[in-house]
């Protein structure tokens, strides 16, 4: 059975701790699946088909704003106001940069399962694909959660409100799409 996406977990804190939280909890959730869509054995064609095209879908629209966030509007707002801080959002860009690779392959892995579900070289290439990706994003997750939300938390309540209001703003956007994420 492959895991069930759309689960909102209970979290505390303001709309923006909220948001971002989501966010991270859907990466793993997604990096997760697409693990299950490669490994799992007990799944029909069709569940791995939808399987593969969410997490398509997922990585080439969801996970690129997401990034975009971090970079465009969390990285300024941030930078400067402590060292810690600083060297987290150095690492932070740097890994999204490092993993940018590696989350298009997986992109075009799940192009392949969606049209071939049955392709056992993808299959395999993306079990260790998202392995490895999941390791790098906890890591990565793990170290925003720990120095850039705290961060996040002490700036005022004002700023706060207006970084939530940018990101849903930039997702009420039209939507680019890659050729391979179209469909």
């Amino acid at each position: 059975m492959l895991t069930q996406i759309g689960q909102r977990p209970a979290r505390e804190g303001g709309e923006l701790y909220v948001a971002l939280s989501e966010c991270h909890q859907r990466i793993r959730l997604y990096v997760n699946l697409a693990w299950q869509l490669a490994a799992a054995d007990d799944v029909t064609p069709g569940e791995r088909r939808n399987a593969a095209r969410a997490v398509r879908r997922y990585f080439s629209l969801a996970f690129p704003r997401h990034v975009a966030d971090e970079e465009e509007l969390l990285t300024p707002l941030l930078a400067g106001t402590d060292p810690h801080v600083d060297e987290a959002l150095r690492m932070m860009n740097d890994e999204h940069e490092e993993h940018d690779r590696d989350v298009q392959r997986l992109v075009l892995l799940c192009h392949v399962l969606e049209h071939d579900p049955l392709h056992a070289a993808a299959r395999a290439e993306l079990a260790r694909l998202a392995t490895y990706l999941g390791g790098a994003f906890e890591r990565h997750l793990a170290l925003e959660e720990a120095l850039v939300f705290p961060a996040l938390r002490r700036s005022a309540p004002s700023v706060q409100a207006a970084l939530y209001a940018a990101i849903r703003r930039r997702r009420q956007r039209p939507r680019a799409t890659s050729t391979i994420a179209a469909k």
